[in-house]
């Protein structure tokens, strides 16, 4: 049997450009519009290497790598109300869902023994040496996201702060892995030993988070010292 193995790491780095708009100042509309920069590796592991084995039985190991950047766009927007002595505010916000399409380069190699390079190198065609590098883009989506939160101030000293984010992950589409750059023979993609593109599925949650915090001006507005828990599953 075949055994697959799968590694991600992704990071996005986010720069808001933002304006808001108050009202009598108890109602206040915002909106921001923000640019994703994101940094994206996947790594995958076959053993044995989608059939492809040592004549002499030896299994050897495909490894398919992927490194890419990507930059997207998504606006956010706001509203919050307060109360005329400012002693409660209550506010609610959304951000769009997103789609990142980071571009890179995958890496397709062989690790095992001699004899299966050489059955790799001759299915791949004459002329083409292991590792294999091409251009390649991957697709996923990062999911509309709601809160809302309340912050009481009961003295002018002491305010505290309550919220709620839910995340739909799990409208979260596939994961889509298109490597149509590496050119590969038909010999190997009619038979589904190989394929040009390759959709992971998910299978998310979706994520309800909680947040507390606490500001004290005991001492002026200067340095107030805040507190916060966050409980993300």
């Amino acid at each position: 049997k075949n055994l697959s193995g799968f590694m991600s790491s992704m990071a996005i780095h986010n720069l808001s450009l933002g304006v808001a708009f108050s009202w009598k100042n108890w109602v206040s509309l915002g909106a921001n519009f923000n640019v994703h920069f994101a940094d994206v590796a996947l790594h995958q592991s076959n053993y044995p290497k989608q059939s492809t084995q040592d004549p002499y039985g030896a299994p050897s190991m495909i490894d398919n790598e992927f490194e890419g950047l990507g930059v997207s766009f998504s606006p956010s927007f706001g509203l919050m109300l307060k109360d005329p002595n400012e002693l409660v505010s209550i506010g609610v916000s959304y951000k769009m869902k997103y789609k990142v399409e980071a571009k890179g380069t995958t890496t397709f190699d062989v690790i095992g023994p001699v004899n299966s390079r050489l059955v790799v190198n001759s299915l791949l065609g004459k002329g083409r040496n292991l590792p294999i590098k091409a251009d390649t883009s991957v697709d996923f989506y990062i999911p509309h996201q709601f809160s809302a939160g309340i912050a009481m101030s009961p003295v002018k000293w002491f305010t505290f702060a309550a919220s709620i984010d839910y995340a739909l992950w799990s409208e979260t589409e596939a994961l889509t892995l298109n490597w149509e750059g590496l050119n590969l023979p038909s010999s190997l993609t009619a038979t589904n030993i190989l394929s040009e593109e390759i959709k992971l599925q998910t299978g998310y949650d979706a994520v309800l988070s909680f947040m507390v915090g606490a500001e004290f001006k005991a001492r002026g507005d200067n340095l107030p010292p805040r507190h916060g828990h966050l409980f993300n599953p």
